[in-house]
């Protein structure tokens, strides 16, 4: 019975209600990043739609070079310069370690190396 129990694993499911801070953010800053630099991951190159069709047409993930959580106060981005295009693998490599963000520059470091010991 006991070897079930540590087989069966832990409940989930159960609904919990949370206050989170947010930051706004902007749809028309998001299509023109994708205007400007495609849907192609900058650091790996991966392309959604290429790999699954329709279904990933026209989707990535857009990343702020620095992120909403360090600046002081809500700011004008420019989706050339301030927003890049990035895979969901990369995207959440950058952040994650909370205050501890990469830079593009350095995840791409880690990437062109192959580097699996950061």
């Amino acid at each position: 019975e006991n070897k079930q129990q540590e087989e069966a694993g832990e409940i989930e499911g159960e609904v919990q209600y949370t206050n989170n801070k947010r930051y706004k953010r902007s749809a028309s800053n998001r299509e023109k990043a994708i205007e400007i630099h495609g849907t192609q991951c900058v650091i790996c190159g991966f392309d959604f739609e290429e790999t699954y069709g329709k279904r990933g047409r026209d989707y990535i993930e857009i990343h702020h070079r620095t992120p909403l959580s360090e600046k002081k106060s809500s700011k004008k981005i420019n989706p050339k310069t301030d927003l890049v295009p990035l895979c969901s693998n990369c995207h959440n490599m950058i952040h994650r370690y909370k205050n501890d963000s990469l830079t593009i520059e350095d995840l791409q470091k880690i990437y062109d190396k192959g580097d699996k010991g950061c």
